[in-house]
């Protein structure tokens, strides 16, 4: 028997109507919340269930937060899953009902969420016009009497950040020749930070420029000692001319740095294709994912550095900044990637470590993670047929698993398969892992950006591409941007790789694109133009 999902969401008016895949006739459904506390019960029509938004039961409409459909089976009540057609469509059913001369709104969303299945969330918000946007309202964020209290020490505490930092800037002279590097998630200093910081010893000028570091995984520290460290980086960040950050970094949402035109604020995100939506690109989807309009970090940046030129439009589009302001000077990173030195350096110690690599063809597994973050972080191994792999390795392959480092749970390969199929995802470095890689297999993960320049063969295992895209959402469609050949299944996989079937055209357009044109090191550009201010 086919499980009952949910197939179809549309609207009349002001009926919302929910169809389903199967003739549910008189079957009783409910509207509650995700702890199954019960709003209303409705009988089906066939296969369809209708409901009236104004007048829910009891003359009231459904109130404030977030609501699920569900069904009874014997005493729990369950999510009723999706479609992955219909989970596509969900952010083109948003409704907003606007009263009280457009002073008030009544505003009925649609999001997909994940479980063991696909479900939909129904969120339900009573808005009130802001007349001054700019400025949180405090009353309305609150909850109870003890949240509201909590809400307004944590906004003079942040508040107070910013009055050191201009405190700080204010009584510091500029010279143009302090450079700060910073990072709150990627600890200690790598990628192209650390080729930033490498280029600038090596041309002296760390004699000329004062160089500072902080580098900390804020995220993971409490309360009190987070406060305590923000306020020595407010400190620290006031008295410099140049401030270069890697990923996101949340202390500078409380920070006019925007307004301090005597600091330059640059963003050297460490991914290279922007496929993935981040920021503003997410804008609307709510939850922490959220981009307030104004106090945000990403709308801070004076630059942000990019690959190549085609790149510019999505990372205006993430940091919700002008175009002009998205330089296409290439990854740092990159500077030193291909030397032939480093590479020969690296086998050779690769292989004295590792001799079951040496004259064998590397395929080399390396997909992104699913669920909401790193403490949901998954992957669902089930999805690998290790009998396939293990027979079409034979004897000159060894298939090499590097799942992401959110990923605590390692598969266990069994013992027969182990030398062919390896777990390396404790090794530290991808990056590095693909000099003796000789094909890449990925799905949505910016690793493919390092190893296009190889010229070497990647592909796309995507077995859930529909439903990733819509629930993580993307500048683009992994059909339209991806390096090579997509697969959503296993078996396409297996047979991409015996019949050379690779789709390297692909590969190659991209290099056109997306990376820049010239040779000349990316570190040196950043110095020459944003440090020395030479070429403006």
């Amino acid at each position: 028997m086919e499980k009952l999902r949910l197939e179809d969401i549309y609207w009349d008016r002001i009926y919302l109507y929910f169809k389903l895949n199967a003739d549910c006739n008189n079957q009783l459904f409910f509207l509650a919340t995700l702890n199954n506390k019960i709003v209303h019960q409705f009988f089906a029509e066939k296969n369809i269930i209708k409901i009236n938004i104004t007048n829910i039961g009891n003359q009231e409409m459904i109130q404030n937060g977030n609501w699920y459909l569900k069904q009874k089976i014997g005493d729990e009540y369950v999510d009723i899953p999706i479609a992955v057609e219909l989970g596509m469509k969900l952010n083109t059913l948003d409704k907003v009902y606007r009263y009280g001369g457009n002073t008030y709104a009544y505003i009925v969303t649609f999001s997909p969420k994940r479980t063991e299945d696909l479900f939909c969330q129904i969120a339900i918000t009573f808005m009130m016009r802001n007349s001054n946007p700019k400025k949180r309202n405090l009353k309305a964020e609150g909850g109870s009497f003890k949240f509201k209290i909590k809400k307004r020490i944590n906004y003079f505490i942040t508040k107070s950040y910013n009055w050191l930092f201009k405190l700080t800037s204010l009584l510091t002279i500029k010279n143009g020749k302090r450079i700060l590097l910073l990072s709150e998630i990627r600890v200690p200093i790598s990628g192209n930070l650390l080729a930033l910081d490498d280029r600038l010893k090596e041309r002296n000028l760390d004699k000329e420029f004062k160089i500072s570091y902080y580098f900390k995984k804020t995220k993971s520290l409490s309360t009190l000692r987070l406060t305590f460290e923000w306020y020595k980086l407010a400190y620290l960040c006031g008295k410099q001319d140049f401030i270069f950050i890697d990923d996101y970094c949340p202390f500078f949402k409380y920070i006019d740095i925007d307004k301090d035109k005597s600091i330059t604020f640059i963003q050297v995100w460490h991914a290279g294709l922007g496929f993935k939506a981040v920021g503003y690109g997410r804008f609307g989807t709510g939850g922490k994912a959220g981009q307030y309009p104004y106090s945000t970090t990403h709308r801070k940046y004076d630059y942000t550095i990019v690959g190549g030129e085609s790149l510019r439009e999505s990372y205006a589009e993430s940091f919700g900044i002008d175009i002009d302001n998205c330089l296409p000077y290439g990854l740092m990173r990159h500077d030193k990637y291909l030397n032939p030195d480093r590479i020969s350096q690296f086998k050779e110690n690769f292989y004295s470590n590792y001799p079951m690599f040496k004259n064998k063809r590397i395929i080399l597994f390396a997909p992104t993670f699913r669920g909401n973050g790193a403490s949901t972080a998954y992957y669902p191994y089930e999805q690998l047929d290790l009998d396939q792999i293990y027979k079409m390795c034979g004897e000159d392959s060894l298939f090499v698993i590097k799942v992401h480092p959110f990923i605590k749970e390692l598969l266990e390969v069994p013992e027969q398969y182990k030398d062919r199929i390896i777990e390396f995802s404790t090794f530290g470095d991808l990056e590095s892992l693909f000099y003796i890689s000789d094909i890449l297999i990925t799905d949505y993960s910016s690793n493919i950006y390092e190893f296009a320049l190889f010229k070497k063969p990647i592909i796309f295992f995507a077995f859930d591409k529909e439903e990733y895209e819509f629930t993580r959402q993307v500048h683009s469609k992994l059909d339209d941007c991806a390096t090579g050949k997509v697969c959503s299944t296993f078996t396409e996989v297996i047979k991409t790789i015996q019949n050379e079937d690779f789709e390297m055209d692909k590969l190659y357009d991209s290099l056109q694109t997306n990376y820049k044109s010239d040779s000349s090191l990316s570190s040196d550009i950043v110095i020459d133009k944003l440090l020395l201010k030479q070429d403006k």
